[in-house]
């Protein structure tokens, strides 16, 4: 039986991996380093500069205040990219874009380069990575926290035949799946052809990139694996060949290169590798999967959301999926069906994803009933008390997307 588990920053946050709001925080803190020349490199001019991205991410706060999606660091790494393509000169730029879409704000930057904004852009995307690879190599794996992150994975590796799409990009699943395929070779190269042709699962991809990403060498834009994340040399875009990192995506917009994904334009910049087979292969996963486990997950990436979606618009044959997520709001949940049948981003956006609805305590057996709910009808249960703490539940788990699928594969 293949189970396909889709993991975000909720699931290894327990580990001391950041979520989204304490990147926010960093990212500000990091535009300013830019903007002052704090980082120390020699080969970044822009020193005395505005800080374009903490610029960015007031005014559009401060305009888009009463949208129930709070601006974060994605949003406005979007919005810089966007922003320095509108103001590229002919025939690259788009002034229609910068005078209707962006006005008033784009008028701000009519004076700054397209040059400065995508440096900055590459300067927050370096800074990012040296900080996940810092934090990987200081997870405790002998903390609780760690021990029943390592034990989830390990024990559904064990009743399933496995594969994991970590929207993350720290190790931990890598730490707690010894072995697994990632898709690069022993030397560090990547293998496009293996991943494709691969029929075997007991893999893990990093479809958004990975602390063991680098660029082959400090002018080249091919990504290579680094097993050591201490003793080994990363590039991430930095050096005076920076600039040259770039790539003309769709509507010729000019993309630097990065070894992470993250931001806005994230079709854009799925579009290299290893990245683009990735997210074929993603596809390909999801249709061939038997039982799906999304864990930590936010459904904020739409290139996820439509994998899943189209998946499951198959009423037929569509395989069980089971949430495990953590409640963010502060309000207490006077029944456990509260926070998915909630009209809140998150609880929209898992329902539109995987096509469910209405959300009630679960009636069947194999699930507690104070503990998970369920839209039985299409076959969707979320559990709320969070990734790591649903090892407690795994008997559960593992029962419940055994025995779905052993009614859909019946009734088929």
């Amino acid at each position: 039986m293949k189970l396909l588990v889709i993991l975000g920053s909720g699931s290894s946050a327990p580990l001391g991996m950041p979520l989204v709001r304490d990147l926010n925080l960093l990212m500000n803190d990091w535009g300013a380093e830019w903007a002052t020349g704090k980082w120390g490199t020699q080969f970044d001019p822009y020193h005395g500069f505005s800080d374009h991205f903490s610029k960015l991410r007031r005014r559009m706060s401060e305009q888009d205040s009463g949208h129930p999606l709070a601006i974060n660091f994605e949003n406005v790494l979007g919005y810089m990219t966007t922003l320095a393509h509108s103001m590229e000169p002919p025939p690259w730029g788009d002034p229609l874009v910068r005078q209707v879409s962006l006005s008033p704000l784009a008028l701000e930057f009519v004076d700054g380069p397209t040059v400065e904004l995508n440096s900055e852009y590459s300067f927050l995307f370096r800074r990012l990575a040296s900080h996940m690879r810092s934090l990987s190599t200081k997870i405790d794996w002998d903390r609780d926290s760690a021990k029943g992150y390592r034990n989830f994975l390990a024990t559904l590796r064990n009743e399933f035949e496995l594969g994991i799409y970590n929207l993350n990009y720290d190790n931990a699943a890598l730490r707690a799946l010894q072995g697994t395929f990632t898709g690069f070779s022993d030397s560090g190269t990547f293998q496009p052809v293996s991943v494709h042709d691969r029929t075997a699962w007991d893999f893990t991809y990093h479809l958004h990139g990975s602390v063991h990403h680098s660029f082959k060498d400090q002018g080249g834009n091919e990504i290579c694996w680094r097993k050591n994340l201490i003793g080994d040399q990363f590039y991430d875009g930095d050096g005076p060949e920076a600039q040259s990192l770039t790539d003309r995506r769709s509507g010729n917009l000019m993309l630097p290169r990065t070894t992470l994904v993250a931001g806005g334009l994230k079709l854009d910049q799925l579009l290299v590798e290893p990245f683009h087979s990735f997210h074929a292969s993603l596809v390909r996963h999801v249709y061939a999967a038997d039982a799906i486990l999304i864990g930590g997950y936010g459904f904020g990436d739409t290139h996820i959301n439509y994998a899943l979606h189209n998946r499951l618009s198959h009423s037929q044959d569509r395989p069980p999926v089971m949430v495990l997520d953590r409640v963010c709001d502060k309000r207490r949940l006077e029944s456990v069906e509260d926070r998915a049948n909630w009209n809140d981003p998150w609880a929209v956006q898992l329902k539109r994803t995987l096509r469910a609805d209405v959300f009630k305590s679960s009636s069947r057996g194999s699930l507690p009933r104070d503990v998970f709910e369920e839209a039985s009808y299409c076959r969707v249960a979320v559990w709320q008390g969070g990734f790591v703490e649903a090892e407690s539940q795994l008997s559960h788990i593992i029962r419940w997307l055994g025995d779905t699928c052993d009614i859909l594969a019946h009734s088929g």
